[in-house]
């Protein structure tokens, strides 16, 4: 007679990826400088409207941020880019130049 988790078992073959979650307050860490939470917070949601890698933030019934959705490492490279874009020419330009060249900020061919 087979134990119930004998059922479950299976060989994994190849390799696998794990994605590790951080949270709000350690990728605003990782940001230079620094930002803090709510900051971080506004580069998601404009990540959020023309990046299809931040989709998953928005919430589908009320249309804001999902705060529940986790961040991971493959985040962090494009909210510097755009974190770095608002420092040097600003927000409204920031947007604009996402939502025409979302590339840019994907690649970091800024």
């Amino acid at each position: 007679m087979k134990r119930c988790c004998e059922k479950f078992q299976y060989e994994v073959q190849g390799t696998t990826d794990v994605v590790q979650e951080i949270t709000r307050e350690a990728a605003a860490a990782m940001m230079e400088p620094p930002v803090s939470s709510r900051q971080l917070q506004l580069y998601i949601s404009t990540a959020a409207l023309f990046l299809k890698e931040f989709e998953q933030f928005i919430d589908p019934y009320t249309g804001g941020i999902n705060r529940k959705v986790k961040l991971n490492h493959c985040h962090i490279p494009i909210l510097k880019r755009i974190r770095a874009r608002v420092w040097s020419h600003g927000f409204l330009y920031t947007e604009t130049d996402l939502k025409n060249h979302p590339r840019r900020y994907r690649t970091g061919e800024l």
